[in-house]
Order: C-alpha cells, then sequence, then structure tokens
C-alpha cells in the first residue's frame, strides 16, 4: 500500500530487504547513531531526513518531506497509541 501511494504522489524512494541480515545490521546502526530507541520490528519502516519511522502514516510522509503542514499532534503508531482507562 506505500509504495502505490508514494509512486502515485511521485516520491522517490529506496527500498530494500530487511529479512537479509545486512539490512539489518545497517538499519540497527543507524538507528543507534541517530539515538532512535523505538521499535524496528514494523513495516514499512521509512528513512526520511535522518530520522526513522515506523508504519505507514501518509500525513507524516507528507509532512517530513515538506510537501504538507504538519501537525502538532502527536502521531502514534499502532503499538504506540495510548489506551484510554
Amino acid at each position: 500500500m506505500a509504495k502505490e501511494w508514494m509512486k502515485k504522489h511521485n516520491i522517490t524512494y529506496v527500498e530494500f530487504d530487511y529479512d537479509d541480515p545486512l539490512v539489518k545490521k545497517k538499519l540497527k546502526a543507524f538507528a543507534d547513531s541517530i539515538g532512535y530507541d523505538g521499535r524496528l520490528d514494523g513495516v514499512p519502516i521509512f528513512r526520511i531526513n535522518n530520522k526513522l519511522f515506523v508504519g505507514y502514516n501518509p500525513e507524516q510522509i507528507l509532512c517530513e518531506i515538506g510537501r504538507s503542514k504538519c501537525s502538532t499532534s502527536k502521531l502514534f503508531t499502532t503499538w504506540e497509541t495510548p489506551l484510554k482507562q
């Protein structure tokens, strides 16, 4: 779904096979180098402007690449969404 959406919006991307141990090792090294301490076990994973984003969020992608105004509210991935009490 993310690849189709990016093609539709003329967003250039490079795809890597996360099942490749070398790719996984490089991603982990990059995450460590920028101080990212979030999860890296979801797909898709986006690297935009030296930041990592796990999960497909079109609004966040457009914001990070400068094509839309950024929302001031925090965006959560499905496993980070606060539970209502």
